[in-house]
């Protein structure tokens, strides 16, 4: 591997990373005097949050979380034009950092609203066919684990489809995997009946006011 790749490789996952650390479940619930880890499922992400601190900043949360990892796309890009995978190498190393902050003992999220923010980067079209196509299949289940399980599959898919980088699309399918196991403790909490339903989170059902 020469240099210019290495540094390339180096470059974009730092970007990616240091823009995924920044969590705003976590520092939203800070202000509000406790830390979102220690409270309802223990995720540091906007589902948790909705529960725990409503619908409202929930929502803020989710479009800061998808707006980063665009983010992330989109500066990996500007910052390495000629480095053909920046941007896929900073999508992916965002989603861990979001996983992983560091400064959070590596205790985050768990990377559905950024893997979510790395098809509105390449296709917003695609992420609206995405969630609609996932929409049915989650509300017949009846819960919300479907759709970052659905989205794991389909993400690297949809990428390979729009793009025609196989290359790029198996970059992403390592971020398929993280996220695929952040959710298996709700695989099996689905499975043992412990898992919240997906209509909790409209019917107000909090976790703390």
């Amino acid at each position: 591997m020469n240099k210019e790749i290495l540094f390339g490789i180096l470059v974009s996952a730092l970007i990616g990373y240091l823009i995924g650390c920044i969590n705003p479940a976590f520092i939203i619930s800070k202000l509000k005097g406790f830390d979102i880890r220690n409270t309802g499922s223990g995720n540091a992400g906007a589902t948790n949050a909705a529960l725990a601190m409503g619908k409202n900043v929930g929502m803020m949360i989710a479009v800061f979380d998808v707006a980063k990892a665009c983010a992330a796309v989109y500066l990996a890009n500007k910052a390495l034009p000629e480095f053909n995978l920046s941007t896929e190498i900073s999508g992916t190393a965002c989603i861990i950092g979001h996983m992983y902050p560091f400064y959070m003992k590596f205790k985050g999220g768990k990377g559905l609203a950024c893997l979510a923010g790395i098809i509105l980067s390449y296709h917003p079209v695609a992420l609206l066919i995405l969630f609609f196509a996932e929409l049915v299949p989650a509300l017949l289940v009846g819960y919300g684990v479907i759709f970052p399980l659905l989205t794991s599959v389909l993400v690297p898919l949809l990428y390979g489809l729009i793009t025609k980088n196989v290359t790029g699309a198996l970059i992403y399918c390592i971020a398929s995997v993280f996220v695929v196991i952040k959710h298996i403790p709700n695989i099996k909490k689905v499975m043992s009946g412990e898992e919240l339903p997906i209509n909790a989170l409209w019917k107000g059902k909090e976790f703390r006011k």
